[in-house]
């Protein structure tokens, strides 16, 4: 196992790094990453080994490598400091929870009902608002109203809001 130069990769990616045996035996690897953000898998089969940082995780983690070869009682280690560079991940939407288009509702000024809309979304790397834009049909007429700068995946809305734009 001859020692490995240290790597710069972004976050999400992966580094890979041949494994020589010039008894061309069965080798086995084991690696340990410190901090633990950094997982070692070895291909016995292409003698190819893949640090693969955990998910949206960035820094510097040093990563000590031992491979045993199984014929010969024959051990090597080495080591590397891996950093992860910051990748900043787009904001997302994944879908709206609640209401369905099935759900149904009054609006007349007296329903007093509460609308809850909810959705999966956000950003893992950033605080993020979201807009969202109610759209009604009212005998072809579509009407809609807007609702800014929210900072929670939820959003409930009183019926009776909705009312004034029916008028």
């Amino acid at each position: 196992l001859s020692d490995f130069d240290n790597e710069i990769i972004d976050e999400d990616s992966m580094v890979m790094f041949p494994v020589v045996d010039v008894t061309e035996t069965s080798v086995s690897v084991i690696t340990t990453s410190n901090p633990p953000h950094v997982n070692g898998y070895f291909d016995e089969n292409e003698m190819m080994l893949s640090l693969v940082p955990d998910d949206d995780w960035f820094g510097e983690a040093e990563i000590f490598i031992q491979a045993y070869n199984e014929a010969y009682p024959d051990t090597a280690s080495t080591s590397l400091i891996l950093s992860v560079l910051p990748v900043n991940d787009a904001p997302f939407i994944d879908s709206l929870l609640t209401p369905t288009m099935v759900d149904t509702f009054s609006t007349h000024p007296d329903s007093q009902n509460d609308i809850l809309f909810s959705w999966n979304g956000g950003d893992v790397d950033d605080s993020v608002s979201f807009q969202l834009t109610i759209g009604l049909e009212f005998f072809g007429t579509i009407y809609t109203d807007i609702y800014d700068d929210i900072t929670d995946t939820e959003l409930t809305i009183s019926a009776d809001n909705l009312d004034p734009l029916l008028s």
